[in-house]
Order: structure tokens, then C-alpha cells, then sequence
């Protein structure tokens, strides 16, 4: 038996009226790719690094990754020539936070035109932990999206870990 399977666009479609949120812009700007009908297929996410090489000549330096769900991933990547390192998503993270944040204000990192991403950032909260006197980042409601947050201090992560290495050649100008 075969399941019948959506359209991307229908996937947009249901995923605007469900967010409230012009995806479709976005795929056409090309900052968003649909994948999957109910989970990221991660053989897009290894095409879109594929294709940062073979199309582009883009070569990333190090690839941080949250190590939730990602295994099959990182094997693919790893196997391709990547050279990736895992982040530990949690309260650990303060101190890139601070520095994120920090550079954000100073303009210092630029994300330019990407509102998807200006929305995430919008849509991140901090849990605070009195006892340990960090914090870690949340959604600020069940409904909001902070992939793209999470992405970010993911390589900013990299970023600050891989500095003394090659830091010159991480800057976003």
C-alpha cells in the first residue's frame, strides 16, 4: 500500500494558515526549502550542504549541530568530508549567549533581509536558573519556532570553540 503523499506547497500553505506566517515569501527568496511531509528529511539538509560546495564553492570550515536527531546526518557529513562538531543545547551555552546578544546589538553579526530568522530570534525567551545563574533559551509561547536561534548559537558556538584556529576566516563582513 501506498500513502498518498502532499504537494510542498500544499505543505506551505497549511503551515501559513497554521503560523500565520508568510512561508511561501520565503521559499521564493530561497531562505526556506520545504522537506519532508511531517519531518526534515535530512538527505535535503545534506543536498543544501552539498550543493554550498559543488554549486557554490562554499566550503564550511566546521558544522555545529545540535546531536538531537541528527545522527544519520552527521554520518553523511562526516562521510562527505565535513568536519562537524556536536552542541550540547542547554543552560552551558550562557556565555555564547551573552556574546551573541552582545554582538547583535553592536550589529556585529548581520543577517540582513532574513526575517524568518528575525522572527525566531523574536520568538526566543531565557529561562533563567537562579541556582546556577545562567540561563538557556525557550520558546516564548508552545506555538513559536526558535530553530533558527538554535541554529545560530549552534555556530556561534563553533564559532567562539574554533576561534583561536581559525577565526579570521569567521567573520561575518
Amino acid at each position: 500500500h501506498s500513502f498518498p503523499t502532499r504537494r510542498s506547497s500544499d505543505l506551505i500553505e497549511e503551515a501559513i494558515a497554521r503560523d500565520g506566517i508568510p512561508y511561501n515569501v520565503y521559499h521564493e527568496r530561497g531562505i526556506l526549502a520545504p522537506s519532508g511531509e511531517n519531518f526534515v528529511d535530512y538527505h535535503d539538509c545534506f543536498n543544501w550542504f552539498r550543493t554550498l560546495v559543488e554549486d557554490y564553492e562554499i566550503f564550511p570550515l566546521q558544522i555545529g549541530y545540535d546531536r538531537y536527531c541528527a545522527q544519520y546526518l552527521v554520518q553523511d557529513l562526516k562521510s562527505y568530508g565535513f568536519h562537524m562538531d556536536d552542541v550540547w543545547q542547554g543552560d552551558n551555552l550562557w556565555g555564547v549567549i551573552q556574546e551573541t546578544e552582545g554582538l547583535l546589538k553592536d550589529k556585529k553579526i548581520k543577517i540582513g533581509d532574513n526575517d524568518l530568522l528575525k522572527i525566531h530570534l523574536l520568538d526566543t525567551a531565557l529561562k533563567m536558573s537562579v541556582e546556577r545563574g545562567r540561563g538557556k533559551i525557550i520558546k516564548v509561547n508552545s506555538m513559536a519556532h526558535i530553530d533558527g536561534t538554535a541554529a545560530l548559537l549552534d555556530a556561534m558556538t563553533v564559532r567562539q570553540k574554533w576561534h583561536n584556529e581559525i577565526g579570521g576566516q569567521l567573520k561575518n563582513e
